[in-house]
């Protein structure tokens, strides 16, 4: 999973050449697709397609050659929105409410495609977990998320509301989690009562060992005296 302030934060190292960038100012996204597109290196006036990158390491970008750099002016910014403009579009729901603004967005590595967004604490509203399925649209002013999205938001509050929504979602077979507890003491009765049949049924061949060793020990303590 990318952070995408993280990314902000990194140098790009090209493999051909070896040389190293680290003025990343800001990563343009794709609003219809929901995904990384650009990686924008200021001082050069240089950006990166998000798919010519070879991988992401822990403080590196790396990519094959500078000849993936392309001119930021060659760009088609249509339908494209700076990561920090992102940041501060108002999140609105279906019925009006304001949710709050993005703190932080995540895409997965494999393809940058957004997963979540966290949404930064208001006066009013806790810190969120804003799923990307919740959105309904990225417009230029405000992003539009569905009541649903509301709801789930409201419990994903922290990294344990995950707890929370797993609580709701067994709330409907709770009858067949309490059936299903109710078989598994029973086997468990049954396994216990087996285990003590067999060892009921095996008592007599312990003993005789146990006193076998008995024999043994008693014997050796008597070689030793002599």
């Amino acid at each position: 999973m990318i952070k995408f302030d993280d990314i902000l934060n990194k140098k790009i190292i090209t493999v051909k050449e070896g040389r190293q960038f680290n003025k990343i100012t800001e990563i343009l996204i794709d609003k219809s697709q929901y995904e990384l597109r650009y990686i924008l290196i200021g001082n050069l006036e240089k950006s990166l397609n998000f798919t010519d990158i070879t991988s992401i390491g822990e403080n590196n970008i790396v990519i094959q050659s500078e000849e993936k750099l392309q001119d930021i002016n060659s760009i088609n910014k249509e339908n494209l929105i700076e990561y920090g403009n992102l940041k501060k579009l108002k999140i609105i729901s279906e019925k009006g409410l304001e949710i709050g603004k993005i703190q932080a967005v995540y895409a997965k590595e494999e393809n940058g495609k957004i997963s979540h967004y966290e949404i930064a604490s208001t006066p009013v509203s806790e810190h969120r977990i804003l799923s990307q399925e919740g959105i309904l649209s990225l417009g230029q002013d405000v992003i539009i998320i569905s009541e649903a999205a509301v709801e789930v938001s409201q419990m994903m509050k922290s990294r344990t509301g995950f707890m929370n929504i797993l609580k709701k979602l067994f709330v409907g077979t709770k009858k067949t989690s309490e059936n299903t507890k109710e078989k598994i003491e029973e086997v468990s009765g049954n396994i216990g009562k087996k285990a003590g049949e067999v060892i009921e049924k095996a008592k007599p061949k312990i003993e005789k060992v146990t006193e076998k060793m008995k024999d043994i020990i008693k014997k050796d303590k008597s070689d030793k005296q002599e």
